[in-house]
């Protein structure tokens, strides 16, 4: 892998977060035939993953400003 496919990750990892950062909206706003307590499970769900792949985008920025900081740019 290289700095290229790095920020590939980055870049796809931004997209789903931004994808069940709507869902997420979608629900808390959502008036329908569902449960209190399964809604809240169901956003709890997707608030972890959001808070998951966060951490996973921020390790893969981490790495990306080691690469462009060595002095190999390896």
């Amino acid at each position: 892998m290289n700095l290229t496919d790095f920020r590939s990750r980055i870049h796809r990892l931004e997209q789903l977060v931004a994808g069940l950062s709507k869902e997420l909206n979608l629900w808390k706003d959502c008036d329908g035939p569902i449960l209190y307590v399964d809604r809240l499970e169901y956003t709890r769900g997707i608030d972890q993953a959001i808070h998951g792949l966060e951490t996973a985008r921020l390790a893969m920025v981490k790495v990306c400003q080691r690469i462009e900081e060595s002095p190999r740019g390896t």
